[in-house]
C-alpha cells in the first residue's frame, strides 16, 4: 500500500504541474472535436447498510481514468465516456466468513479483546464512467470555471482480498498476518450513480453503488451492503500543445 501512495504523490504533483501549464494554453473550444482528459481521484470509501456492530475507519481509495469529452452545446454542455481503474480500501472491525448452514456470507464483529493494527477489505475495479458535464465557460481550461457533473459508472472487479494483522483470533500464536483472496459471494460487478461539482482545478465527486457488495440474497444483511465514495478529483485535458512544443523544439535543433 505504501508503494501505491508514493505513486499517488507523484501523480498528484504531475496534475498540479499540468493544471498550471493548462492555464497558459490557448484553445479553440468552439470546434466540436473530441478532447481526451486524464483524471485522478482520491476518495474516502464507506459502506451503507453494514451489519449491526460493524464499523469502518479511515478508508481511502484512488482511481485513475481516461475520459473522452464530446461537446454538445459548445463546451457549456458535453458528454464524456471513458475507462480506468479504481482501488477501494475499507478498514473495518469485522470478520468475513461463510455461513455453512445456508452458504451465505456472514460478517461478525471481532472480539473487543483483540488488539489488531490492520483489518481491511480491498478491491480493484476496471470501470467505465459515463458523464454529462455543464460548464460556466466555453472552454476546456480549468481556471475560473464552475463545473457540474452527473452520470453513472459500471465496472468489473478484477481483484478482492482481505488483510488482517494483529492478535491471533484462535489464540494459538501471539501475532498473525493473514491475506485471504477467497471472499465468499463477493459481487464481481458494480454499477451506480455519480455526481460532482468543481471550480478551478478540483472537483468534489461522489459515487453511490446501486449494486451490493455481496451477491444479492447471499450477503450478511437483507438490504445488501451498499458501497459509496466521496473524494477529490483532478483532471487535465490533453490539448495537443505539448506535442506542438516538441515539434517546435525539433525544428530549432
Amino acid at each position: 500500500m505504501n508503494k501505491i501512495w508514493i505513486l499517488l504523490t507523484a501523480l498528484l504533483c504531475s496534475c498540479m504541474v499540468f493544471a498550471q501549464d493548462e492555464d497558459t494554453e490557448t484553445l479553440s473550444p468552439s470546434k466540436k472535436r473530441l478532447h481526451t482528459q486524464n483524471i485522478l481521484e482520491i476518495n474516502y470509501d464507506g459502506w451503507l447498510n453494514a451489519p449491526q456492530g460493524i464499523t469502518t475507519g479511515a478508508n481511502r481509495g484512488i482511481a485513475s481514468y481516461t475520459m473522452f469529452d464530446l461537446p454538445i452545446i459548445k463546451r457549456y454542455l458535453s458528454f464524456a465516456v471513458g475507462y480506468g481503474f479504481g482501488f477501494v480500501n475499507v478498514y473495518h472491525n469485522g470478520v468475513i466468513s461463510r455461513d455453512m448452514t445456508d452458504d451465505n456470507t456472514a460478517m461478525e464483529p471481532l472480539p473487543e479483546s483483540l488488539d489488531y493494527k490492520k483489518n481491511k477489505l480491498s478491491s480493484a475495479f476496471f470501470d467505465i464512467p459515463v458523464e454529462i458535464r455543464i460548464r460556466t465557460k466555453n472552454t476546456t481550461k480549468n481556471k475560473g470555471v464552475l463545473r457540474i457533473t452527473a452520470g453513472a459508472k459500471g465496472g468489473i472487479c478484477i481483484d478482492t482480498h482481505s488483510k488482517y494483522k494483529g492478535d491471533d483470533p484462535t489464540g494459538v500464536e501471539d501475532m498473525v498476518f493473514t491475506k485471504n483472496k477467497r471472499i465468499p459471494n463477493i459481487n464481481r460487478w458494480r454499477y451506480g450513480v455519480l455526481g460532482g461539482i468543481g471550480y478551478g482545478a478540483f472537483d468534489l465527486i461522489g459515487f453511490y453503488s446501486l449494486s451490493s457488495l455481496f451477491t444479492t440474497g447471499q450477503g450478511p444483511t437483507s438490504e445488501g451492503i451498499r458501497p459509496f465514495s466521496i473524494g477529490l478529483r483532478m483532471g487535465r485535458f490533453d490539448t495537443g500543445n505539448a506535442r506542438k512544443r516538441l515539434k517546435k523544439a525539433d525544428l530549432k535543433m
